[in-house]
């Protein structure tokens, strides 16, 4: 579990890095650049719903974990939960 700021531990990171491993075990590419140069964030980040109108909603919120493209600035998002880290 990350932190009471949502700073990932080593372990998280080890777990989220596991994960890709089992489900991308060639690498996983960039869709923008096709490269496969990688960084984790060292925080979650959250994506809050919002209703059909664009008002938030009351209730939970997505934890995410991200990773940028250190070539082309793309950010990918995983979700923390099915990653295992929360």
């Amino acid at each position: 579990m990350p932190d009471e700021n949502g700073v990932l531990t080593d372990d998280n990171k080890r777990s989220v890095d596991e994960w890709i491993k089992s489900h991308h075990p060639n690498g996983m590419k960039c869709p923008m650049c096709q490269t496969m140069d990688w960084t984790l964030s060292n925080q979650m980040a959250g994506l809050i719903p919002v209703n059909n109108v664009g008002t938030v909603t009351v209730g939970g919120m997505f934890r995410l974990v991200g990773l940028t493209c250190r070539q082309c600035a793309f950010v990918l998002s995983l979700n923390a939960q099915a990653v295992g880290i929360v």
